[in-house]
C-alpha cells in the first residue's frame, strides 16, 4: 500500500529518498526512475531484447508468437520498451496508484527509445483516454501524461481522436472473455472521419496484457479509416 499522495513531498524532507520498488536507500536519487541500484539492474534486464514479435512485439521463443499468432490484429505493430514483471510492475502501480505522476516523463522516452528511429510517416499521438469518472478517481490520466511527454520527446503532436463513452470495470481480474465484453462499445470517435482518414498514428498506452483495449480503440480508428495503426506500450504483460 502507497503513502497518501499529500505525503509524498514531506517524505523528501524527513526521510532519505528510498526505493520505490524494495524501500532501501537511492543513492542518485536524481536519476530517474527512483530505484536502487539493485533493482536498476532487474528492471534493464528485463527490457525487451530481440526476437520479438514484429506485429505485437512479444518476445519469441520459436517461430511463432504466443500471443498473437494466427489472430487477426486491428493495428498494424506494436513495440513495448519492457516487459510488466518484477520492478516493472511496481514503478507503473507507483506512477497510476500511488501518487508518483512525475514517473510517466521517464517511462515516455523510455517508450521513444524503443519506438523505430524516423517518425517522420506518423501524424500524431493518439492516447488511449480513460472515462472521466475514472479521471476524478485517479487525479489525472496516465496515457494522457505519457502522450504528452512522448510528444516531447519525439515532436509529434498529441491528436485526442478518442473518447471513452462507457465506465469499464478494472481489467486485472478478468478472464479474456470478459475482458472483450467488457471493454466492447467502450470507445469512440471524437474527431470528423476526415482527420483519420489515410494518416498513420501512434496509439498510446501504458501496459498492455490481453491486447483487449488496445484491440477496440484500434478497431474505432480502423473504421474510422486510419491507413496505419501502431502501438506504443511502456510495459508488455509475458505472453
Amino acid at each position: 500500500m502507497g503513502w497518501p499522495r499529500f505525503l509524498i513531498p514531506l517524505l523528501d524532507f524527513v526521510a532519505p529518498p528510498v526505493c520505490l520498488v524494495c524501500g532501501a536507500p537511492v543513492e542518485d536519487p536524481d536519476q530517474p526512475p527512483l530505484v536502487c541500484e539493485a533493482c536498476r539492474r532487474q528492471i534493464y534486464r528485463l527490457k525487451i531484447q530481440i526476437p520479438f514479435c514484429r506485429r505485437c512485439g512479444t518476445p519469441l521463443r520459436g517461430r511463432q508468437c504466443p500471443r498473437c499468432h494466427g489472430k487477426r490484429l486491428p493495428f498494424d505493430r506494436a513495440r513495448a520498451a519492457y516487459l510488466y514483471t518484477g520492478p516493472v510492475a511496481h514503478l507503473v502501480e507507483a506512477m497510476k496508484y500511488h501518487g508518483f505522476r512525475s514517473l510517466s516523463r521517464w517511462m515516455a522516452h523510455e517508450i521513444a527509445a524503443a519506438l523505430p528511429s524516423d517518425p517522420a510517416q506518423i501524424h500524431g499521438i493518439v492516447p488511449i483516454p480513460l472515462h472521466p469518472a475514472r479521471v476524478r478517481e485517479r487525479g489525472f490520466s496516465q496515457t494522457q501524461e505519457l502522450a504528452q511527454h512522448l510528444a516531447e520527446a519525439t515532436g509529434l503532436p498529441v491528436v485526442p481522436l478518442l473518447r471513452r463513452v462507457r465506465y469499464t470495470r478494472s481489467q486485472t481480474t478478468l478472464s479474456p472473455e470478459e475482458r472483450r465484453e467488457n471493454l466492447r462499445g467502450a470507445f469512440a470517435l471524437q474527431a470528423p472521419p476526415q482527420a483519420v482518414q489515410e494518416r498513420t498514428w501512434l496509439l498510446v498506452d501504458d501496459v498492455m496484457t490481453s491486447m483487449t483495449t488496445v484491440k477496440e480503440a484500434s478497431r474505432v480508428l480502423r473504421q474510422a479509416g486510419a491507413q496505419r495503426i501502431l502501438v506504443a506500450l511502456f510495459a508488455l504483460a509475458p505472453a
